[in-house]
Order: structure tokens, then sequence, then C-alpha cells
């Protein structure tokens, strides 16, 4: 039976919650799920193209993101909203979704020389600190929409039934470590001077929207 508060929410904005769940579980399975096996063809021995190819792709991605959750809000702000405009929006997020998923995907299938698996490690868990963050967004909004009682009684929903699809994502710790790794390497230096410049764009917060305060 329908309550006063789950009719604050207009059947479109309940039909988008609907349709980022798949997009929570798919993301949930993949960040507890066992390590790929290894991609065949040895070790990764110019661990510094691989370091900056992925985060270049990342800031691509993340740029990606902003927009598309900006069109959420943009669906769920009018009063009535056609179903299948709001499947394309959740459509268009979950394109961005798998792009950043398979990145990661491809990089925890690498190995590394030795010499660099700690500088594998570190951009590897900065990626996947990114990864939770988007995880608890999509948390947050399905169980909102999908409990806006419970959402109002927590402050998360306003009692006139607004939701606001914010996503802040911050730049991860481990980048300011995996910079200072890469300033101990000494094997030809010039290589490492894209990295070096793509670390201080996401530890400024210039590759994530939102930044870090």
């Amino acid at each position: 039976m329908a309550t006063e508060t789950d009719a604050l929410l207009p059947p479109h904005v309940t039909l988008l919650g609907q349709a980022l769940t798949p997009l929570l579980h798919r993301l949930e399975g993949r960040l507890t799920d066992g390590m790929p096996a290894s991609k065949p063809g040895g070790p990764i021995t110019l661990f510094a193209e691989l370091a900056q190819e992925t985060l270049g792709q990342y800031g691509k991605s993340a740029d990606k993101l902003e927009r598309e959750v900006g069109r959420l809000n943009e669906v769920i702000s009018p009063s009535t909203v056609p179903s299948a405009e709001v499947h394309r929006t959740a459509g268009r997020l979950e394109l961005v979704l798998d792009e950043l998923l398979s990145g990661y995907t491809v990089l925890r299938r690498l190995q590394p020389q030795r010499d660099y698996a700690d500088g594998h490690a570190l951009l590897l868990a900065a990626l996947r600190h990114s990864l939770v963050e988007i995880r608890d967004w999509l948390r947050d909004t399905v169980e909102t929409i999908a409990d806006p009682a419970a959402a109002v009684k927590k402050r998360t929903l306003d009692k006139r039934g607004h939701v606001n699809l914010h996503l802040r994502l911050t730049a991860p710790p481990e980048l300011e470590v995996l910079d200072d790794w890469v300033e101990c390497q000494e094997r030809d230096r010039s290589t490492w001077n894209g990295l070096v410049a793509l670390i201080a764009g996401f530890a400024l917060g210039g590759l994530f929207f939102g930044g870090d305060e």
C-alpha cells in the first residue's frame, strides 16, 4: 500500500531507481570478485606508458560521468518524463561505467616487472578508490528512491520529495604516494613526465569533478 511519502516521488523517478539497480549490482560484483587471470604475453615492461594511458582514459571517463550525472538530474527534475527517456539516460550512464570498469579490469590483469609492482598496486588502488565512491553514490541513490520514507528520516530526501543526484569524486590519496614513488624512479626519467603531470591533475582534483576539499 502506497504511503504519503512514497507519493512524493513521481513514477519516472521510481523507474529511474529501478533502471539504476542493475548498474549498482554490476559495480558491486566487479569490486568484490576475484582477481582475473593474468594477461598472456608475459610481464609489462613499459609501466610508465601503461600508467599514463590508464590515468588519461580515466580522466576522460570521469568527465563523461560528470555529464551523465547532470543528465540524470535533468531527468528527475520535471514533473513527468517518458519512460523511454529514463531508460536512455540510465543506458548512457551504464556505458560510462563500463568504460571505467574495463580500464580497472585491464589493469588488474597486468603483471608488471617486480620493479614496478608497487607502482602498479598504487595505481590500482587509486582507481578502486574512485569506483568505490561511485558505488556508494549509486547505492545511496537507489536506496533513496526505493524507500523515500526512510530517506526523509535520514534527511537524504526532503519532504517535498526532491532528489539531488550529486556525485562528488575526490582525489584518491594513493596518487600522492604514487607521485612519491615515481620521483624515486631513476631509469628513463623522461618517460615519467607525462605520468607526473597526470598525477598532479588528479591530486589537485582537476580530473575528478568536485575536487578534494
